[in-house]
């Protein structure tokens, strides 16, 4: 299933890029926008982006052109400092490189699906918006923007202010219509 009728969706069809203000929505949700797709340069000096891991219109993690190995849609957000017992991919690949690797979500109609992260540990939006504003752990496996190639670790830095526009903006990607039409219900209920 696609959603096709989320607030971005609609206001996307608006415009010719995503970096365009979208006329429909608020100043906030623009804001918000702005920031998920803009670079930024983060503490480590590194440049940096949401839409760097939540590629694509489906606002999901990269896939090769040709598929490949799991990891290629798999990265390690900096949620913990070490991966001793969550291995995350390296539980299917064995590959060493792998462990504290996920595959990066849909954020479609993400303000409806909490918990969030791999293993539920927040409950609303702004929590995941503050890990990557100050939280990020260094791991062995974290990658470029999160760490630079002296090892330092990137913080984004979010003002509270652009965490709310975040989560503005996040909202736009529920489809209530999807959420609504019966055809996409379930079956069994």
């Amino acid at each position: 299933m696609v959603s096709t009728a989320s607030l971005y969706d609609l206001a996307r069809s608006e415009v010719d890029s995503p970096i365009a203000n979208f006329p429909s929505f608020t100043a906030q949700e623009n804001q918000g926008k702005n920031l998920f797709f803009l670079p930024r340069t983060l503490s480590n000096g590194v440049s940096g982006n949401c839409v760097g891991c939540h590629q694509t219109e489906a606002f999901v993690g990269p896939f090769p052109i040709n598929p490949g190995p799991l990891t290629s849609f798999s990265t390690t957000n900096g949620i913990d400092a070490t991966s001793s017992t969550d291995l995350g991919v390296n539980e299917t690949t064995g590959n060493p490189n792998d462990i504290g690797k996920f595959k990066v979500p849909s954020l479609k109609n993400i303000s409806i699906r909490p918990p969030y992260m791999h293993d539920g540990r927040f409950t609303t939006l702004i929590e995941v918006i503050d890990h990557y504003s100050s939280g990020i752990k260094n791991h062995p496996s974290l990658i470029t923007p999160l760490v630079n190639d002296n090892g330092d670790v990137g913080q984004f830095n979010f003002t509270q202010e652009e965490k709310d526009a975040l989560v503005a903006f996040l909202n736009t990607l529920t489809d209530e219509q999807m959420l609504s039409d019966e055809k996409y219900s379930d079956p069994f209920d």
